[in-house]
């Protein structure tokens, strides 16, 4: 091998953040200020406490059937009699009742704790007088 066949080292300039940065192929990731922040963590907050009043609901509801099979089944086996019955019209009523009025309770503080009314607003009008 002789010498002119062989790579020369080439001087190599360093690169600018700069220029890195302003180049239009590179995606800066977005800063999201705290209110944006706070925001979303509220409606995350909202959605899973929602999420689980929801599984709540649609549990009790589940329940209630059943026992409302159970009550049918005895009574087709004449274990009980129909005025016996363990869960009545009433009793469905009221529970299902109950957990819709606690889903919205818990609702209505969600949206009044995370999502605050601007000071100007009329949900704010007792407030300012």
């Amino acid at each position: 091998m002789s010498g002119d066949s062989q790579l020369k080292p080439t001087k190599l300039e360093p690169i600018s953040i700069d220029s890195v940065l302003s180049s239009d192929d590179v995606q800066q990731p977005k800063i999201f200020n705290l209110n944006e922040q706070q925001f979303y963590l509220n409606k995350t907050i909202a959605i899973i406490i929602m999420l689980l009043f929801g599984i709540a609901l649609v549990s009790t509801i589940g329940m209630v059937l059943w026992l409302a099979s159970v009550d049918v089944d005895l009574i087709k086996t004449k274990i009980i009699e129909p005025d016996e019955r363990l869960v009545d019209n009433a009793t469905i009523m009221a529970v299902i009742a109950a957990t819709i009025a606690q889903v919205g309770a818990a609702a209505y503080l969600i949206v009044r704790s995370n999502f605050k009314a601007p000071a100007d607003s009329p949900a704010n009008a007792k407030e300012l007088e």
